[in-house]
């Protein structure tokens, strides 16, 4: 199992067997799939997760980023 399969189980734990109201749900790229933030936004949340697609571009990046003035 994978995290973006585990988004919904814990956010309804903490929903509904702890009763806490969500507001943001904050994830990293793993979690990131349409699902999780329908469920979030169903709990009344703003999803916040990084994307995938970012994450791929930093971890393929061939060499080393450069700063220029």
């Amino acid at each position: 199992m994978y995290d973006g399969e585990m988004a919904i189980p814990l956010m309804k734990e903490v929903v509904e067997n702890y009763g806490w109201k969500v507001r943001y749900v904050m994830m990293d790229a793993g979690y990131d799939q349409v699902k999780n933030y329908e469920a979030a936004r169903g709990y009344g949340a703003q999803a916040i997760m990084a994307h995938l697609a970012a994450q791929w571009a930093t971890t393929w990046c061939i060499g080393e980023p450069t700063v220029t003035d």
